[in-house]
């Protein structure tokens, strides 16, 4: 069962139960501090417990997964025996597919559980991918890679200090005219006009990636013209009665503002495409990848 409900920010806050039950009442900017609390090792684990079809619950569709990873093959130049490397790379499903055309994958994450995953699944198939635990802000600088990547709009999910430490690695990572890409998330035109902003939706669910027993989950999207960040906030209801929430606060990035950050770094960008990776985005395209070349 899902309900969507839109409504300001702050409107009606005290008509959800589960928003009633926090003790702390969460409505501006300052309250979604740090900037993630997201369980990354137990919601890994429990991610993989909720299969569907060949992907799991939470994540794009394995045909979303696989034209992506054609888009990504063509617009980072791939071919096979380059090396590339997978940044918050997750349980695999991008770069085994990579792997499985013949490219040597390294891919990065924090969750323990996808690693093993991700890392089981290759040695299964005898891809050329290794997976490692660890974080994508601590990159070994003596190995080079002909490409890298880092999608769902993780960049902004990072602090502005973080995003040039990432920066500055992936320009040591990458040998010279090595490719790189980005999805992100923009912010929209003429945001910085429109009042914050709320969306809710809720469900009733039997198992999720929060929760391998039944539970009602409010997911909250909370925007903030004036901080260009969005809010996603999610509260549990677990079947023992407990109530747990969690967020994650992320940055709506500006197109020639993140150009420019990348010329700094070094890294000289080439094309923007839309989430296909087949085309230019619209204007207004939400999410878009910026592809970019690691200068001599």
């Amino acid at each position: 069962m899902s309900m969507a409900v839109a409504s300001p920010t702050g409107a009606g806050a005290g008509d959800d139960p589960l928003l009633a039950a926090l003790p702390t009442r969460r409505e501006a900017h300052g309250d979604f501090t740090p900037r993630s609390t997201l369980p990354y090792d137990a919601q890994a684990e429990q991610l993989l417990r909720c299969r569907v079809g060949g992907s799991f619950m939470g994540l794009r569709p394995i045909e979303r997964v696989e034209r992506e990873v054609a888009g990504l093959w063509s617009c980072l130049g791939l071919r096979a025996g380059h090396a590339v490397l997978d940044l918050g790379c997750g349980p695999g499903l991008y770069g085994s597919r990579l792997g499985a055309r013949g490219a040597r994958v390294t891919g990065i994450d924090l969750a323990a559980a996808a690693v093993e995953h991700a890392r089981a699944e290759a040695e299964a198939h005898g891809w050329p991918c290794r997976y490692l635990r660890g974080s994508y802000l601590e990159l070994d600088a003596v190995e080079r890679f002909d490409a890298a990547f880092l999608n769902h709009g993780m960049l902004g999910h990072l602090e502005p200090a973080e995003q040039d430490v990432l920066l500055r690695g992936l320009r040591r990572a990458l040998r010279p005219n090595g490719r790189l890409a980005l999805e992100v998330d923009v912010a929209p035109p003429g945001l910085a006009a429109k009042p914050p902003s709320e969306t809710r939706q809720r469900r009733a669910l039997a198992a999720s990636p929060w929760s391998d027993r039944p539970h009602r989950w409010l997911e909250r999207k909370l925007l903030f013209p004036a901080e260009r960040q969005r809010v996603v906030h999610h509260v549990i209801a677990h079947h023992d009665g407990s109530i747990r929430e969690h967020w994650v606060r992320l940055e709506l990035l500006v197109p020639a503002e993140l150009e420019q950050r990348l010329r700094e770094h070094g890294l000289q960008p080439v094309q923007w495409l839309d989430p296909s990776l087949t085309a230019p985005p619209s204007a207004d395209a939400p999410t878009r990848w910026v592809v970019a070349r690691a200068q001599g």
